[in-house]
């Protein structure tokens, strides 16, 4: 298993493993799968341009499973904030670290861009791996939203 940084040829991949996401845990995204099936190879390629956007990938012979991405917040007085969107690793890989290598590897990028001081996430409040695995890795939960998203 190996990680790297996707850029702006792996629309495809990026598309692909959206997909995925949204069809096994849609309790997890704020997309879905009805709204991103419409989008082109193109969308999601521009997504991974866009320099405000980290976007990093993990592979298992040559093919996807996990993704993750840092977005920094572009407003002034919050630019010292960022955002980590997009977090997933396919069902058939859960349990083995590739999570946790993901977000250490985002959180490394964080640390490396100066002007970021705070990195944020959300997590839906039944995915107690997931909420374990940012807690060992030092985020502190600091407030619920409650029904934030409607999934029929």
């Amino acid at each position: 298993m190996f990680i790297r940084s996707l850029s702006f040829n792996d629309g495809d991949i990026l598309k692909n493993i959206r997909y995925k996401a949204l069809k096994n845990n849609p309790e997890a995204f704020g997309a879905s799968y009805e709204e991103e099936q419409n989008y082109d190879t193109l969308t999601y390629s521009n997504r991974l341009k866009d320099e405000n956007n980290y976007f990093f990938g993990a592979f298992e012979n040559n093919e996807i499973i996990g993704l993750i991405c840092l977005s920094k917040n572009t407003r002034l007085k919050t630019s010292h904030r960022s955002t980590i969107t997009s977090f997933y690793v396919d069902l058939n890989y859960r349990r083995m670290g590739i999570g946790k290598q993901l977000l250490s590897t985002v959180l490394q990028k964080a640390a490396d861009i100066q002007m970021i001081e705070q990195v944020e996430l959300s997590v839906v409040s039944i995915q107690y791996p997931a909420i374990s695995l940012y807690i060992s890795m030092g985020f502190e939960i600091y407030g619920t939203e409650f029904h934030s998203l409607k999934i029929d």
